[in-house]
């Protein structure tokens, strides 16, 4: 696929691996990473408790796990309530079809490190290979392409091997790319990852027009249902221990600490102590806290879907702030804060706005309230933020169209490569675009009687239910 230096540097603004944390160890404490700390084959002809859906309901056969985006803004996508510290995935899929639509497998920490596989519905006969580190996106170099026929009509298993010293690609058992840290320059993924599956449309007409040139096209979403199958995730966890806890604010791996247990540089798959697949961990402190996917990760997810596996939500935090960083995948009407008192801007149409369901519940009981646009128009976009403190919804302001102003997004091919080579600066992503602040209150003095009196009433209404 060949695309204009102007095409990346708009799917640059759009596209990257949808993904993004609810707390950054890196800019403060937070809870520990709950231990996957041995081996699991993940059969997913029947739901597993280990895995939570969300952006839509997956059914369950005999090819595993069905990802099926229906319907405009579906993003179907599963995430492991464990974390791995360096470790071997290996994922059973076949890829979803579809112009503009996009299937991911994916690593991911709450620092935003990132390993990634990313299939395009339009072009069955290739995958890319991707990573990020602490949610970098400032070069474009890094995605690698590589053939694979038939991608969304048969099964073919994709794996990372993940170690300290090196990440290794396959593709049903051979070696496609390796990834060294001195050739990552110095983005080496290196902090416990969460294990996820997904899909999204990248060719949304919402999305920039570098996003959608990127995913193949503008999606016809008169042609649903546009599925992905999920067929197994066998799993190995190198290091040990109840949980993964962060010592500093680093991201090192030396930094890491396995709880009862011990970082391992290394391992062999399946190697270590065989976990119940479908037995959740028994630690109080293991309650699993999700990464707040009101944006796509990993090509995984649309921040307009709703939620459909839990009751809408509009409860604000207290305690601790989340912090939303780095967010990779961003479609081009949608920005975030980072504060540091939690703020999650989304935006609302100027037309009509809905409420947004909470996609999870952390660790620590926290949830954040956003709003989310039904509009599929690409004009101008209110915003609203939400604090971390318990407080209501404060500052609004206005944005762009699509495509300006907008987060960091998927790379965006500008070359090919032929995979297997150990030079990851083969082929191009193109990422980067700081990420935008909400205004505050000071912009609204001049209606603050009107915000007062509808601050008061979305708070009662809130209150009622």
């Amino acid at each position: 696929m060949k695309l204009s230096l102007a095409a990346a540097l708009l799917g640059a603004l759009a596209v990257s691996a949808q993904t993004s944390t609810e707390c950054n160890p890196l800019k403060q404490k937070c809870p520990a990473d709950p231990a996957l700390a041995g081996s699991a084959d993940f059969g997913l002809t029947s739901e597993s408790p280990r895995f939570h859906a969300t952006g839509g309901t997956p059914t369950y056969g005999n090819d595993g796990a069905s990802l099926t985006i229906g319907k405009r803004f579906d993003a179907p996508k599963l995430t492991s309530d464990f974390y791995i510290m360096f470790g071997y995935v290996e994922w059973e899929i076949k890829a979803a079809p579809g112009k503009g639509i996009v299937s991911s497998a994916v690593l991911l920490s709450d620092c935003l490190d990132e390993i990634d596989w990313e299939f395009l519905g339009g072009d069955p006969n290739q995958v890319q290979s991707n990573f990020f580190g602490k949610g970098d996106t400032t070069t474009y170099d890094r995605v690698k392409f590589h053939p694979a026929p038939n991608n969304n009509q048969e099964f073919h298993k994709y794996a990372v091997d993940w170690t300290a010293d090196k990440t290794t690609f396959y593709i049903d058992g051979q070696n496609v790319r390796e990834l060294t840290p001195d050739a990552a320059k110095g983005q080496y993924p290196q902090t416990p990852m969460r294990v996820l599956a997904g899909s999204w449309a990248g060719g949304d007409p919402s999305n920039n027009q570098g996003t959608i040139e990127w995913a193949g096209g503008e999606t016809d979403f008169s042609k649903v249902p546009f599925t992905m199958f999920v067929k197994s995730i066998k799993v190995t966890d190198y290091s040990t221990g109840k949980e993964y806890v962060y010592k500093d604010m680093t991201g090192k791996w030396e930094s890491i600490q396995a709880v009862d247990g011990q970082v391992n540089k290394s391992g062999k798959p399946g190697s270590g102590p065989k976990v119940e697949s479908s037995t959740l961990p028994s630690s109080p402190s293991t309650s699993a806290h999700v990464p707040v996917h009101t944006v796509p990760g990993g090509g995984i997810g649309n921040p307009q879907a709703p939620n459909t596996g839990s009751s809408p939500s509009n409860t604000l935090t207290n305690g601790p702030s989340s912090t939303m960083t780095s967010l990779v995948g961003l479609p081009s009407s949608w920005i975030v804060t980072e504060t540091g008192t939690g703020g999650v801007v989304t935006p609302t149409s100027a037309a009509e706005s809905t409420s947004h369901h909470s996609d999870y519940t952390s660790r620590s009981s926290r949830s954040v309230s956003s709003s989310v646009s039904a509009s599929s128009g690409n004009g101008g976009h209110g915003m609203t933020t939400s604090t971390g403190s318990g407080s209501a919804p404060t500052g609004t302001g206005s944005l762009p169209g699509s495509g300006s102003g907008s987060a960091p997004g998927y790379p965006v091919p500008t070359g090919t490569n032929g995979g297997g080579s150990n030079n990851p600066t083969d082929g191009g992503a193109s990422p980067t675009s700081p990420a935008m602040q909400a205004p505050g209150s000071t912009g609204a003095i001049h209606s603050v009687s009107n915000a007062l009196l509808l601050s008061f009433c979305a708070i009662a209404a809130w209150a009622l239910v």
